[in-house]
């Protein structure tokens, strides 16, 4: 993942910076000579992640209105799937998302120097579940939380159009990494020679390398084209069983124990949606914007992640 920022010299505002995605993103903002702005709840967190290498704030009243950014890249948002969906534990990831999106184009609204872009987190989530369908940035959503919850996501970041910025939604698959995300929980049964598909193993799983991720993110940074919902997934989504068997190929293991979906549909609930059931989702904007993914098979991420 070295040098995939290596492009001119900016300054950033980044949420989320001490996230999953977000903390290795700052480093590497820093490692290209970038100059990085977080905006964090909690400031001992990020001292201890950045140092005194990035400006942390904890409003945005601390941010001068005449501070300059080249663009915003909005990352924040409650894990999805790290409680069970209650209807407090869904205020929560509503509230993280769209309530701070808000507040963030409320903020670039008063500068006196507007960024040229703002690329504002969103998932394939807002697809919902429909089969076995290919879909691109334009398929429509479903009436679902999680498609709902993204429909209003996406919103709120879509205002700042009405600024002159330049609008990316980032529409993430699973993002794939050996050090965390939600690679490391679906290879613990293959380790203990329990791991197989989930139910029937029909649906489809939709994923990107993360260093994929960083490396489209960049690319939607640069390049003007880049507006409006962008899908972040590889191009080869793969059936949840066609998955098991690449785990089990690269790990050495089985992968023909399956675990029947109601398991998870009676441990999760509402929830259980994010692992039982998949959609198709394809780049279609990266790819024809000529962007090369460097691990779209799944069989050279997995090699590359657990070698």
């Amino acid at each position: 993942m070295s040098g995939v920022f290596d492009f001119e010299p900016r300054h950033w505002l980044v949420t989320g910076a001490t996230g999953f995605l977000g903390a290795p993103l700052v480093h590497q903002l820093l490692d290209g000579g970038h100059q990085v702005t977080v905006w964090v709840r909690n400031k001992a967190k990020a001292q201890d992640a950045f140092g005194s290498r990035v400006t942390i704030v904890t409003s945005l009243a601390q941010i001068s209105n005449d501070t300059v950014f080249a663009g915003v890249i909005n990352l924040a948002g409650e894990p999805i799937a790290a409680k069970r969906w209650t209807e407090a534990r869904k205020q929560q990831l509503r509230s993280s998302r769209i309530d701070v999106t808000r507040h963030l184009v409320d903020k670039v609204a008063q500068l006196t120097h507007q960024p040229e872009v703002l690329l504002s987190g969103s998932a394939i989530g807002y697809y919902g579940v429909q089969g076995n369908e290919a879909l691109n940035e334009n398929a429509p959503s479903q009436p679902s939380f999680q498609s709902q919850l993204c429909r209003d996501w996406e919103v709120e970041a879509e205002r700042a159009k009405g600024f002159g910025l330049r609008v990316v939604l980032l529409r993430t698959g699973v993002v794939l990494a050996e050090d965390g995300g939600a690679l490391p929980k679906m290879l613990l049964p293959f380790k203990l020679f329990a791991g197989g598909p989930i139910g029937d193993g029909q649906h489809v799983f939709s994923w990107i390398h993360r260093g994929d991720w960083y490396r489209l993110l960049a690319h939607c940074m640069q390049d003007e084209r880049m507006k409006g919902p962008v899908n972040f997934v590889a191009p080869q989504a793969v059936s949840n069983k066609e998955f098991a068997k690449a785990v089990g190929k690269q790990l050495g293991r089985p992968a023909c124990l399956p675990t029947p979906a109601l398991v998870f549909q009676l441990m999760l609930g509402e929830m259980a949606e994010l692992i039982t059931q998949g959609q198709r989702v394809v780049p279609q904007k990266a790819l024809d914007s000529g962007f090369k993914f460097k691990h779209g098979l799944l069989a050279s991420a997995l090699a590359d992640l657990l070698h």
